[in-house]
């Protein structure tokens, strides 16, 4: 049985609203399936599943605010029995065994749905923008670190493709190659 949390996706962040489930009990879930939407004090962001089952239990239901860390789904297999009541120390074991770390959560934000820049005028905005990038695309940056805020996509409506992200590897292969022969020079 595996534990959906609600993550930690900033410094400050002490806890979130769920605004919408995707799935509901008794849904096949895939590694990367959206599972719900959470709302903090400064953005929106869908919350992927890091593991693969069955949607067994919802705790924590839409407009609820739920403290970081805490359990709000569980995921299993199909027959699988739904923990009771869990130990605290026990649990926190398992959530630093679970927990991604905070370059995992970054690289979940760039690559999921959102990025932030704040422009300073006479008074400050922030402009949401959604990435938009194809599922192989996203899987081939994750992989090889590739930031894709830096990548200008080629698809239909500005879509980053596989073969926009092959390239910025390329790029980043070459630049490579040329600071090492500038280094024996």
């Amino acid at each position: 049985m595996f534990e959906v949390i609600m993550p930690k996706l900033g410094l400050t962040m002490e806890s979130g609203v769920i605004e919408k489930w995707h799935k509901k009990e008794g849904d096949k879930i895939e590694v990367g399936d959206v599972l719900f939407e959470v709302a903090t004090d400064k953005v929106s962001l869908e919350v992927e599943s890091y593991n693969s089952g069955v949607l067994r239990k919802i705790l924590k239901q839409n407009g609820e605010e739920v403290p970081v860390t805490e359990i709000v789904a569980y995921i299993g297999d199909k027959n699988e029995k739904i923990p009771e009541k869990i130990d605290k120390d026990t649990r926190e074991m398992v959530l630093e065994d679970k927990t991604p770390s905070q370059d995992d959560i970054l690289n979940k934000i760039n690559s999921n749905v959102i990025s932030e820049d704040i422009k300073v005028d006479n008074k400050k905005k922030i402009k949401k923008e959604r990435i938009k990038i194809s599922g192989l695309a996203k899987k081939i940056a994750l992989d090889n670190q590739i930031d894709i805020t830096k990548i200008n996509g080629s698809g239909p409506g500005g879509r980053i493709i596989k073969d926009d992200v092959i390239n910025m590897i390329n790029l980043n292969q070459e630049a490579g190659k040329d600071k090492e022969l500038s280094n024996i020079e």
